[in-house]
């Protein structure tokens, strides 16, 4: 205290971290650290012994005026753990000792547990650091390296602060099994509590399925619904001592009448059930279904497989199946496990598709057909899809060999077909669905190729609401318009995304949508729900994914990035302003002002999400 002769500190031994020797605090010797900049950070590893984080203290050594701003944030664990509430914003700091104070309910910890404080200031930073490595239980760090022999000086207090607790939905809910008069609701939570399903027509929802049995893992199945019939519906779960937790709406619909592949693994045998041979697909002029060894292919499963096989011989043909029951809009993917092998010539000579005629056609010619890629295996099995619009009540599926040459050995084979209906979304809707769940984008067109970003592309909505990256391993153009099968996702710098299972192309050479005109600081935008987070100090509405055009003045550049500020003064914890433009594998522009256009991407700074902007090619790019 000011004024006292006191030389042992008690005060300090309740709290959860201290680098004074509570025994004579005289005798601590202080020294400052490695200076550190913008893009890193300072942190202390400590072992909460309360529920909440209250407050901290530092003392940081910056030149400058008194009035500066702290950037801090709890994490789990340690320097890569997952966040404790917000990035916590501190103004009008004094320069040199100071006290940074935290909501009860931003911060909530497990006492017992080991968290990390992480402190930084986009203009860089020092800060005291007591040399005698007082607290046993966790040690400082200068950005990523730590120093086992340091603390920060100064303390963080942590405080046991009760409330009545929340029921929270960990997973789901998510339908399952879901058939043309049922579906099963499932969802986990993380304590005990009964289990309640309200679900309609509408959001209003008016019948309700309920258990009362308290678990933690909860499952209600609802029967006596209608075929072809979009349901909503929320669950609820309730406990004493508890506020309910209570899901969003969500929804699903039920089945049509079954639509049935027949025979889709061949296991009728030789019969040849359903398929209808075309072109020329046996083996010496044999049926094309086999049991056991087929020249060195085993069946994918079961017993049979079905195939085609020449030796110093071609041979290009295959089979198909025509399907009914189907409603016209319906959107359907056909899967099929495929083999091949060629000696002589190379593999891709020797290769399968698989095929999907919306009209419910029957010629192998038809122009209706939407096509998967070719596959050449050399004895591995893989499977291939393809995707597409029912036209009308009936769809016919081929599976398609192809032997281009006249070599020792050509070898096809087809095993293990399948057909599923697939929700259909538009990109808005995807990016408020959660992670891992099958759904399908119809007729969209590519703004950037994967040529263009590498692993990846770009599609957008033809109204310019949304975009969204797409990973694959597929090789596609710019205008390309597409049907794509996946699942959403979450990449590196934290960016949504969708990752393809299956991509069938329905045209190309269209026009790509105009880009939107974005300022600086609206670019990325906020968060879009609670599956897309957006950027770090995010406004406006969420961008990412879209096709941009922005301007400014070149304000740094780099080996594979410059930033561009048009007035905005954005900063991202880089210490450079404006916004960044990532150019791998492009040239910076040598000019001052620049105009770029690209796709609104996330970039990942000292563990935030910045708003980056990623041109596609070197035109893209417009000095002046």
């Amino acid at each position: 205290m000011p004024g006292s002769s006191e030389t042992d500190a008690p005060y300090t031994k309740s709290m959860a971290f201290y680098s004074t020797n509570c025994a004579d605090r005289m005798s601590d010797a202080f020294a400052l650290g490695n200076s550190q900049p913008g893009s890193s950070y300072f942190g202390q590893s400590f072992i909460a012994n309360g529920n909440r984080v209250a407050g901290v203290s530092l003392q940081g050594a910056i030149a400058g005026g008194a009035n500066l701003t702290y950037y801090c944030q709890l994490l789990d664990g340690g320097p890569n753990g997952t966040p404790i509430g917000p990035v916590h914003t501190f103004n009008n700091v004094p320069l040199m000792q100071f006290w940074l104070p935290f909501k009860l309910t931003d911060c909530p910890v497990v006492s017992g547990r080991t968290y990390f404080l992480k402190v930084w200031r986009p203009d860089g930073m020092n800060i005291y650091q007591v040399t005698n490595n007082n607290y046993p239980y966790g040690q400082c760090y200068e950005g990523s390296t730590p120093r086992p022999d340091r603390e920060l000086r100064g303390f963080i207090v942590c405080a046991n602060y009760t409330e009545t607790p929340t029921v929270h939905i960990i997973t789901g809910p998510t339908a399952n099994n879901v058939t043309s008069n049922s579906a099963t609701i499932t969802w986990t939570t993380d304590v005990v509590s009964d289990s309640r399903v309200d679900y309609g027509l509408t959001t209003s929802y008016g019948q309700v399925q309920t258990n009362p049995s308290l678990v933690v893992t909860h499952s209600i199945t609802l029967t006596g619904l209608s075929p072809s019939t979009t349901y909503h519906y929320k669950v609820t779960s309730s406990v004493t001592g508890y506020n309910p937790a209570v899901s969003g709406d969500f929804t699903f619909t039920t089945q049509a009448v079954p639509r049935v592949l027949r025979n889709p693994g061949f296991e009728d045998g030789t019969t040849q059930t359903a398929w209808t041979k075309y072109g020329t697909f046996d083996s010496g002029g044999s049926n094309f279904i086999f049991s056991g060894d087929f020249f060195g292919i085993q069946p994918h499963s079961g017993t049979y497989l079905a195939g085609s096989a020449a030796s110093w011989d071609k041979k290009s043909g295959g089979l198909y199946q025509r399907v009914t029951g189907f409603a016209n809009g319906e959107f359907w993917k056909f899967t099929a496990w495929v083999n091949t092998y060629n000696q002589g010539s190379q593999p891709s000579d020797t290769n399968n598709r698989i095929g999907l005629d919306p009209t419910g056609g029957t010629s192998p010619t038809s122009p209706s057909i939407l096509w998967s890629q070719r596959a050449s295996t050399q004895y591995n099995w893989q499977q291939i899809g393809v995707c597409g619009v029912a036209g009308g009540n009936a769809l016919t599926f081929f599976l398609e060999a192809q032997q281009l040459y006249t070599v020792a050995w050509n070898v096809n084979a087809f095993d293990d077909c399948a057909i599923a209906q697939i929700p259909t979304r538009n990109i808005s809707q995807v990016l408020a669905t959660e992670n891992g769940v099958e759904l399908a984008l119809v007729g969209k067109t590519v703004t950037a190729s994967t040529s263009e970003i590498g692993g990846s592309f770009y599609v957008e909505e033809p109204d310019r609401s949304s975009g969204i990256q797409v990973a694959t391993n597929v090789s596609v153009n710019r205008g390309d318009r597409l049907n794509i099968v996946g699942r959403p996702s979450i990449n590196s710098h934290g960016e949504r995304r969708l990752t393809a299972d299956i991509i069938t192309k329905t045209q190309s050479g269209q026009a790509v949508p105009d880009p939107i005109f974005v300022t600086g600081k609206y670019l990325g935008g906020e968060a879009f729900g609670v599956y897309t987070p957006g950027v770090w100090k995010g406004l406006g509405p969420y961008n990412v994914g879209l096709l941009v055009t922005c301007a400014g003045r070149v304000t740094a550049r780099g080996a594979d990035y410059f930033y561009l500020d048009d007035g905005s003064a954005i900063e991202d914890g880089s210490g450079n302003v404006g916004i960044r433009v990532d150019t791998a594998g492009l040239a910076n522009p040598t000019q001052s002002f620049i105009l770029v256009t690209g796709i609104s991407t996330i970039y990942t700074i000292a563990g935030q999400p910045v708003r980056a902007l990623r041109p596609r090619t070197q035109t893209d790019i417009v000095g002046f």
